[in-house]
């Protein structure tokens, strides 16, 4: 036994107050966890919202050229049609390109794994050490 203490154990008080300072603690690391977690999946996500963001944009585009190309095939020239419907093509297929790789990257975000709250849980307490 240490110099000062007493063969009392710790009163009633004293053990109340350090689970309230504990508990003050937990909680404390619990919404530190939960805040790096929204923001890994934050950066995760911007990625895949970006991509949705081409697709959409591409697909804007593929609708502003067809547009285009059916009132130049209005004109007494044929070219434009065959010309607008190949640029149609190729941009249609890349906004559908860019927006199947946006949704599956979501898809992913969506799923939680018990691996990948293992793997942040275990770099979230060597964080805090």
């Amino acid at each position: 036994m240490r110099e000062g203490e007493s063969d009392r154990p710790n009163s009633l008080s004293d053990l109340l107050l350090r689970l309230i300072d504990a508990g003050g603690d937990v909680v404390r690391a619990e919404i530190n966890v939960v805040r790096h977690m929204a923001l890994e999946r934050l950066a995760r996500a911007q990625r895949s919202l970006a991509l949705l963001a081409l697709g959409l944009l591409l697909a804007l585009v593929a609708l502003t050229v067809l547009a285009v190309g059916g009132v130049l095939a209005l004109a007494p020239l044929v070219g434009p049609l065959p010309a607008a419907a190949i640029l149609f093509i190729v941009l249609i297929a890349g906004a559908f390109a860019a927006v199947r790789a946006g949704q599956r990257g979501l898809a992913k975000l969506a799923k939680v794994d018990r691996d990948d709250v293992t793997d942040f849980m275990q770099r979230a307490t060597e964080y805090a050490e």
